[in-house]
C-alpha cells in the first residue's frame, strides 16, 4: 500500500519520469531467427545487438525499424536505467535519501522495509508505465520522421513546375497555353502493344496509334527488323502531321535510351525534310520521364472511369504527358474518395504509418502548394481533369468544390470577378475571405464580356486589399487625385511598365496605414508590389530533364539505400573479357602441355583442342582464333546493369583463367566496389575474403553501441550448437538387440569406415535415426560408394526387437516387398545386386575414372600428340548431373578422340555414379557429341531407358541395336556448354547373314574397346550392311560406274552376326534358335533394300517364338 501511494504522488512521479526519460537504455539481440534474417540488406543490421544504447541517440527511423523487427520476432530489447559498470543504481540513491542513517535492530528493521517499498514502487507501479509512455513517445517521433519524409518527397515532386519552352522566360500562370506532348508508353514485354498519344495544351486527348512492334528486336530476325522498321515509320508519320512541341517517353528499362536514339534521329530527319519543322520556336526535345505515378494512375479506379475504353498502356501514356504539361494537377488525381495517393511509394517505412495520419499530411502539401500557384476556376470547369485541385484551395474542401463546379456547369456561366462569388453563388463570407486570394481569373480572356471586369482578379491580391494596389498604381504614375483617369486604367498601365513601383516608399505607406489603425501591413504592401509586376508567376521550380542519376533510378528502380558501395549482390556470368594479343606476343607464344589430357594449349586464350603441334602454331597465326588473355568476367544484375569483375577480384589466389573459377550463365556472390552511373555498370569483387568481409570495409557501419563481443559470443554458440546438431544426427538411434552377424550398433561415421576394409558387396545392418521400427542396411558397390537400404519394421514385439515382416518400398515405383527375416533381405535383394554390380565393374569397357582410361590404340598406349582436351558439348539423357566436370571432360575427349581416330566405329564406357548409388552412366558417341545415359542395378537386373534386363550383356546387345533410338528423359539436362536433346534416327537394321558365318571379328580379340570397321554406308541407313552372299548368283556384269564406285568402296574383314557399328556380336541367351538360311538370293536394286531388311527381321521374329 505504502509503494503505491508514494507511485501516486504527483511530485514524485514527476522527479522520477524526469530521471527515467533521460537515464534510460536500451539493449537489444536479435532471437534466433533474428541471426539467420537479419543481413547486411536489413534495416537493423547495425543494431543487431545494442549495449546500453541511451534513448536520446536514436535518430530519423532507427526506433521505428527495432519496433518493428521486435514485432516479427527478429529482435529482442530491454529498457534498463542503470549502467552494469556503475556500482550503484537509482534505486540505490533514491533508498539513500529515503532511510534513516542510524543502527539500531528497530531502525535497520524499518529501512529494509521503505527500501522493499522503493523496489515495488519503481518496479511494478512507476518503470513499466514510464517504458510504455517511452515507447509511445520513441514510436511519435520515428513516424512523424516517416511522415515529414513522405511529405517532403511529394513536394519535391509537385513543386515541379509545367514544362515549358525554352524562350518562355517569363513565366506566369494567367494565359499562359501549356504545350502539345507526344507521349509514348512500351512494355518490357515484345508481345504487349505500345501506344503513343498527342496531348493538347491543356491535357485533352487529340489522337493516339497502336505500336505493336515498336519493342521487337530487330537483330533478331528479318520479320521483327521489317516489323519494327513498321512502326517506326508510323510513329514518324504520326510526328509530321501533330508536330507536338516536345515529346516524352516512359522509362521502363534500358530499352528507353534506345528508343530515346531512334527518336531523336527521326526527329532531326524531319527537321532537315520538312519545312514546317525549320520553322518551329525550338527544336522538339524528346524527354524520358519516370512512370511510377503513370502506372497508378493507368489501373487505379479514377484512370477507368476517366478513359473506360482505354486499355491500360494508353491510360499509363496520358497520364505521363499530364505530369510533363502539370505535375501537381495531375497528382492531385489520385487524391479521392478511394484514396490511391497512398498508392505511391515514397518511404519504405510508410506502410506501418496510420493512413489518416499520412493522409492529413499529404493534403498539407497539396494545400501549400496550390495556393502557392492558385486555382483557375474557369479552367476547372472548361477541364474537368484539372477540376480536382480545387479542393486544396483555402476555406474549400471536396464538398465544397464539387458544388461549386456543379453549379457553374449547371447554369453553363463562367466566373467574371470574384464578388459572383459572393453577389450570386451566395458564398459566405468567411469562405470567401479564405479563398477570394487563390482563386485566379483571366481578365485578358474577359475583354469582350459586358459584365465588370476587375482586373485585379487576375493576382493574389486579396479583395481587401485592392483599394492599396490602386493606391500604390496611382503613386508610382505620379497621376494628380484632380485627375480623370480610371484607377483601372492606371493599373494597367502599370502592369505594362511596373519598373515604376520600384520608386515608392512602402515603408512610409505601412508607417500611415499604422497609424490609421490597420496595423503593420508592410509584408502585405511589398507582397503587393510583387504581385503587381508579375500577376501570379508561377514560383515552383523550372522543369529540367532528368540528370543522370535520375535516369538510374527511373531504369533500375534502385535508390541509394538499395544499392551502394559494398552491397552484396548476386549476379551472372554471361562473357569473359579478353585483350587481343599483339602480333609479337603471338609470334612469342609457344604451345604449352597438359600434363592430364596430354593435349597442346595456348598460353594466352589458354584454348585447349590442339592435338599437335600443328594446330597449335595455326592457331597462333591466326588473328582472329586467339581471342586473347582474360582480363576478367562480366555479369548480368537482376537490375539490368553489368558488371565487371577484373581477374585480380576474382579470387584471392592467383589466377590466370577465369573458367577454373566460374563458367558460362553460373549464379555468383559478389560485392559492389564501384558505381558508373552513366554506364549502367559496376565494378565488383567475388574474393572470398571480401564476401566475408572479416575487417568490415565494406559493410555498414555499426552502431556506435554495437555489442561486439555478445555477437562474438552468439556465433560461437551458434556453431557449437550446429556441431552438436550434426553429432547428434549421427548418434540418433535407439539401440537395438538383434542377433544377427550382419548387424551392429554404429551410425554411418562408423559403418562406413568398417567397410571400407570389407570386400565389394558386404553389407553391414544398423539402427535407423529415422525410428525404432526402421533399420538400414548398407552395402558396399565399390570403394568409396556405399547405397544405404531403408527396412520398415511390422509386428514389433517391443521397440528393441525385430519385427517379424520386414518391407522395402522401391522409391522410383513405391511398390512395397516383404521379406521374413534378414538372411532373406541379404540373399534376395542385396545379393543380387551386388552380383550384377560385380560383372559391371570386371567388363572390360568399364572404367574407374580415379584411374587412367584403357588405351585406344592398338598397342594400349596414347601418344600425346594422339590425345585430345577439347570440350564439347555433353548430352545427359536422363537424370541429375552424371559427372564432376573434370571426370566428364575426361571421359569426353577420350570419346573424342577415339572418334576421331575411327570414325566409322561407336565406343562406348561405362562408369559408376558416386553421388548417386546403384546408378551406372552408359558413354558413348555415335555422330559428334558424347551422350552419357544412366542405367539402375536393381534385385531384378538392370533398368534402362524405362526396360528390365536381367543381365549386363543382354543389356548391351539391346542398346548395341537400340541406341539410336528416341530416348525418354524426364528432362534434358544442362550440359557442360548447352543443352541437347538427342536427334532422333531411324533404328539400325539388322545384318545380313553372312556367307561365312564362322568367321571371326578381327577387332572383338581386341583388348580395348573398339568396334568393327564398317564399308560406305548407302543412302537413308545410319550403319552398312555385311556384304550380300553371291554363292549361287548369276550375276550381270558390272557397268563401267560400277566399276568405279566398287574400286572406291574401302574393304573392310567380313562380318558375322555382329551389330554393325560394336565390336562384339550378342551373346546366345540361354539356348538360342538356330540362324535362319539366307532368304532366296536375288539382286535387289537399293529401292528394295530397306523392304529384305524388313523382311528379314520379321522372319527372325516369327522364328523365335516358334522356338
Amino acid at each position: 500500500m505504502h509503494a503505491r501511494q508514494l507511485s501516486l504522488d504527483p511530485l514524485v512521479r514527476y522527479v522520477i519520469r524526469r530521471e527515467y526519460m533521460s537515464r534510460c537504455m536500451i539493449n537489444a539481440r536479435p532471437t534466433r531467427l533474428g541471426i539467420q534474417s537479419i543481413t547486411e540488406d536489413h534495416p537493423c543490421y547495425t543494431m543487431k545487438y545494442l549495449l546500453e544504447k541511451p534513448v536520446n541517440t536514436f535518430t530519423k527511423d532507427q526506433y521505428l525499424n527495432l519496433y518493428q523487427s521486435v514485432k516479427d520476432g527478429f529482435m529482442k530489447i530491454e529498457y534498463i536505467i542503470d549502467n552494469k559498470n556503475n556500482g550503484t543504481t537509482y534505486a540505490d540513491e533514491i533508498k539513500r535519501s529515503y532511510t534513516r542513517d542510524e543502527y539500531s535492530d528497530n531502525v535497520l528493521e524499518w529501512n529494509k522495509i521503505r527500501a522493499m517499498c522503493i523496489d515495488l514502487m519503481l518496479n511494478k507501479f512507476l518503470y513499466p508505465k514510464f517504458q510504455r509512455e517511452l515507447e509511445e513517445i520513441l514510436l511519435d517521433e520515428s513516424r512523424q520522421y516517416v511522415i515529414k519524409q513522405c511529405s517532403t518527397c511529394l513536394n519535391n515532386w509537385i513543386k515541379i513546375a509545367p514544362y515549358r519552352l525554352s524562350n518562355d522566360e517569363n513565366v506566369t500562370s494567367i494565359s499562359d497555353a501549356g504545350v502539345r506532348v507526344l507521349s509514348i508508353a512500351y512494355s518490357t514485354d515484345p508481345d504487349d502493344v505500345s501506344f503513343a498519344v498527342i496531348l493538347s495544351s491543356e491535357g485533352q486527348v487529340l489522337d493516339f496509334i497502336r505500336l505493336p512492334n515498336l519493342m521487337l528486336r530487330e537483330n533478331y530476325s528479318a520479320d521483327n527488323r521489317l516489323k519494327k522498321n513498321k512502326d517506326l515509320d508510323i510513329l514518324r508519320k504520326f510526328i509530321k502531321e501533330r508536330v507536338p512541341d516536345v515529346i516524352c517517353i516512359g522509362v521502363e528499362s534500358r530499352d528507353a535510351l534506345y528508343l530515346r536514339t531512334c527518336l531523336d534521329d527521326m526527329v532531326t530527319q524531319l527537321q532537315h525534310d520538312e519545312e514546317h519543322f525549320q520553322n518551329l520556336p525550338e527544336p522538339i526535345k524528346v524527354l524520358l520521364v519516370d512512370t511510377e505515378l503513370s502506372k497508378i494512375y493507368a489501373q487505379s479506379r479514377k484512370g477507368e472511369l476517366d478513359f473506360r475504353d482505354y486499355p491500360t498502356k494508353l491510360r499509363q501514356a496520358i497520364s505521363q504527358g499530364r505530369r510533363l504539361q502539370d505535375p501537381l494537377l495531375e497528382f492531385s488525381q489520385l487524391f479521392n474518395y478511394d484514396k490511391e495517393i497512398l498508392l505511391i511509394k515514397y518511404h519504405p517505412l510508410q506502410d506501418l504509418i496510420d493512413r489518416e495520419q499520412l493522409l492529413i499530411a499529404l493534403e498539407q502539401v497539396f494545400i501549400t502548394r496550390t495556393n502557392e500557384v492558385g486555382v483557375d476556376l474557369n479552367r476547372c470547369i472548361a477541364y474537368l481533369h484539372t477540376s480536382n485541385v480545387l479542393q486544396f484551395v483555402c476555406g474549400l474542401g471536396p464538398r465544397k468544390a464539387t458544388h461549386l463546379i456543379k453549379y457553374f456547369k449547371q447554369n453553363n456561366s463562367k466566373l467574371e470577378n470574384r464578388t459572383f462569388l459572393v453577389v450570386n453563388y451566395n458564398m459566405g463570407k468567411c469562405v470567401f475571405s479564405n479563398c477570394a486570394g487563390f482563386i485566379k481569373i483571366n481578365t485578358d480572356a474577359m475583354k469582350e464580356s459586358q459584365s465588370y471586369i476587375e482586373i485585379l482578379d487576375s493576382t493574389r491580391i486579396h479583395p481587401e486589399a485592392y483599394d492599396w494596389a490602386r493606391k500604390m498604381a496611382v503613386d508610382a504614375l505620379d497621376i494628380e487625385e484632380s485627375s480623370e483617369m480610371e484607377p483601372s486604367a492606371a493599373l494597367e498601365e502599370i502592369f505594362e511598365h511596373s519598373e515604376r513601383l520600384k520608386d515608392l516608399d512602402l515603408d512610409a505607406f505601412a508607417v500611415e496605414l499604422k497609424n490609421t489603425m490597420y496595423g503593420d501591413q508592410s509584408i502585405t504592401l511589398y507582397d503587393i508590389r510583387s504581385e503587381l509586376t508579375h500577376r501570379y508567376k508561377d514560383i515552383r521550380v523550372r522543369y529540367e530533364p532528368p540528370s543522370e542519376v535520375d535516369l538510374f533510378h527511373f531504369i533500375t528502380k534502385e535508390t541509394p539505400a538499395t544499392f551502394h558501395l559494398g552491397k552484396l549482390i548476386q549476379c551472372q556470368v554471361f562473357d569473359f573479357a579478353r585483350k587481343k594479343p599483339t602480333p609479337q606476343q603471338r609470334e612469342a607464344a609457344q604451345p604449352e602441355k597438359d600434363e592430364l589430357t596430354g593435349m597442346l594449349k595456348c598460353p594466352l586464350c589458354h584454348t585447349e583442342r590442339f592435338h599437335n603441334v600443328k594446330e597449335a602454331w595455326n592457331h597462333f597465326d591466326s588473328e582472329n582464333r586467339c581471342k586473347g588473355t582474360p582480363i576478367g568476367v562480366r555479369v548480368r544484375l537482376d537490375n539490368g546493369c553489368t558488371g565487371f569483375i577484373k581477374l585480380r577480384d576474382l579470387s584471392d589466389s592467383s589466377i590466370t583463367n577465369p573458367l577454373e573459377r566460374v563458367k558460362l550463365h553460373q549464379v555468383i556472390y559478389a560485392r559492389i566496389i564501384y558505381i558508373n552511373i552513366k554506364q549502367f555498370s559496376v565494378d565488383l569483387t567475388s574474393k572470398s575474403s571480401d564476401l566475408r568481409d572479416d575487417n568490415e570495409r565494406w559493410r555498414p557501419i555499426k552502431d556506435a553501441y554495437y555489442d561486439r563481443a555478445l555477437e562474438t559470443e552468439d556465433l560461437a554458440e551458434a556453431e557449437k550448437e550446429k556441431q552438436l546438431k550434426q553429432a547428434a544426427k549421427e548418434r540418433s538411434y535407439i539401440k537395438r538387440v538383434i542377433a544377427h552377424p550382419s548387424f551392429m550398433n554404429i551410425n554411418y561415421t562408423e559403418c562406413e569406415r568398417l567397410l571400407s576394409t570389407k570386400d565389394l558387396g558386404d553389407a553391414i545392418i544398423r539402427p535407423s535415426s529415422k525410428a525404432s521400427d526402421h533399420l538400414t542396411i548398407t552395402w558396399k558397390l565399390v570403394d568409396g560408394v556405399l547405397h544405404n537400404i531403408d527396412v520398415i519394421e511390422k509386428s514389433k514385439t517391443n521397440q528393441f526387437s525385430l519385427g517379424k515382416r520386414l518391407l522395402i518400398i522401391d522409391p522410383r515405383t513405391q511398390e512395397t516387398e516383404e521379406f521374413e527375416d534378414l538372411d532373406e533381405i541379404l540373399a534376395r535383394y542385396i545379393k543380387p545386386m551386388a552380383n550384377t554390380v560385380s560383372d559391371i565393374i570386371t567388363h572390360k569397357y568399364y572404367c574407374n575414372l580415379s584411374q587412367p582410361l584403357p588405351s585406344a590404340t592398338p598397342s594400349g598406349s596414347a601418344t600425346p600428340a594422339q590425345t585430345t582436351t577439347t570440350t564439347t558439348t555433353t548430352t545427359t539423357t536422363s537424370g541429375p548431373p552424371p559427372l564432376s566436370t573434370e571426370a566428364q571432360r575426361i571421359l569426353n575427349n577420350r570419346l573424342i578422340e577415339d572418334k576421331r581416330r575411327n570414325p566409322t566405329r561407336i565406343r562406348y564406357y561405362i562408369t559408376i555414379s558416386r553421388e548417386y548409388p546403384t546408378k551406372f552412366l552408359l558413354s558413348y558417341m555415335p555422330v559428334r557429341k558424347p551422350i552419357h545415359e544412366y542405367f539402375t542395378v536393381t534385385p531384378n537386373g538392370i533398368r534402362f531407358r524405362s526396360k528390365m534386363f536381367p543381365t549386363l550383356t543382354e543389356t548391351l546387345n539391346w542398346f548395341k541395336i537400340h541406341y539410336n533410338d528416341n530416348v525418354i528423359a524426364p528432362s534434358p539436362m544442362r550440359t557442360s556448354t548447352t543443352t541437347n536433346i538427342r536427334t532422333t534416327q531411324p533404328p539400325l537394321p539388322p545384318p545380313l547373314p553372312s556367307s561365312s558365318s564362322t568367321t571371326t571379328n578381327a577387332m572383338s580379340m581386341n583388348s580395348t574397346p573398339t568396334a568393327v570397321t564398317t564399308p560406305m554406308v548407302p543412302s537413308g541407313f545410319s550403319q552398312p550392311p555385311p556384304p550380300m552372299p553371291t554363292s549361287g548368283f548369276s550375276l550381270p556384269p558390272p557397268t563401267a560406274a560400277a566399276a568405279v564406285a566398287a574400286s572406291t568402296i574401302p574393304q573392310g574383314p567380313p562380318t558375322s552376326m555382329v551389330t554393325s557399328g560394336f565390336s562384339q556380336p550378342p551373346p546366345a541367351l540361354g539356348t538360342m534358335p538356330p540362324v535362319l538360311p539366307p532368304p532366296p538370293q536375288m539382286m535387289m536394286p537399293p529401292a528394295n533394300f530397306f523392304a529384305y531388311f524388313q523382311q528379314y527381321q520379321q522372319q527372325q521374329q516369327q522364328q523365335q517364338q516358334m522356338y
